[in-house]
């Protein structure tokens, strides 16, 4: 399994996080996920594909830990599954509640580093633009 992390200036609630996700999807002309709060409080976002699954956390940074200053928390998105489709939840998470996204692995999505928000959002837009070509 690997992981995206966003930085994040607050946490956000269940509800806040399946609106913004909802809204991204949208902006993405893209189906609605499925977003569920299990039980150890994590948000599970199912797609329509079997791979399109993916899974949010949260966590607080004690301040010796923390890289940005103004990010109390950490955002974490998990997936074994389609890395685009857990990108794109990313950059939910990213342009609500963070500015800087952090691929360590660089797995599926460009390289190992960061991103801003808005270069994020055009590594996703240009995978899209491929799976579709593809899916055509």
């Amino acid at each position: 399994m690997y992981s995206i992390y966003i930085p994040m200036h607050s946490n956000p609630s269940y509800e806040e996080i399946k609106n913004k996700i909802e809204e991204s999807f949208k902006e993405l002309m893209l189906s609605t996920p499925k977003i569920l709060k299990n039980d150890s409080g994590d948000i599970e976002i199912f797609g329509k594909k079997e791979d399109e699954v993916c899974v949010f956390s949260s966590t607080f940074l004690e301040p010796l830990l923390r890289e940005f200053p103004k990010c109390n928390w950490m955002g974490d998105v998990r997936t074994r599954g389609s890395w685009l489709f857990a990108g794109i939840v990313v950059y939910a998470v990213a342009k609500n509640f963070g500015e800087i996204i952090l691929n360590d692995s660089g797995a599926r999505i460009g390289v190992p580093g960061s991103y801003s928000v808005h270069d994020f959002h055009a590594v996703i837009k240009n995978e899209l633009a491929k799976a579709r070509t593809r899916n055509t």
